[in-house]
């Protein structure tokens, strides 16, 4: 079973440390995915309420993110994912 997974996860640490910087062969699998991800979300019907609701909330401030401009791959991507897995909490 493991030597089914190692291409996969042998490309998963390649991006997380950075090695890996191009991304184009992911690209039509990331565009068809957004498609359909966007017309799942335009198909979800709003309410009066929930337009009003809306427009009361705070605009959003986007996060700083400068200080990773710098840093190849993905930092802290275990921690970050460990800390939130609810199994392991």
């Amino acid at each position: 079973m493991m030597e089914k997974k190692k291409p996969l996860l042998e490309k998963r640490a390649k991006i997380l440390s950075g090695e890996t910087k191009d991304f184009t062969e992911y690209l039509p699998a990331y565009d068809k995915t957004c498609t359909e991800i966007t017309e799942i979300v335009a198909g979800i019907i709003k309410t009066e309420e929930d337009l009003e609701a809306e427009k009361e909330e705070k605009p959003h401030v986007p996060t700083n993110v400068d200080h990773l401009k710098e840093v190849h791959g993905v930092p802290d991507f275990w921690k970050v994912a460990i800390t939130n897995n609810l199994l392991i909490q």
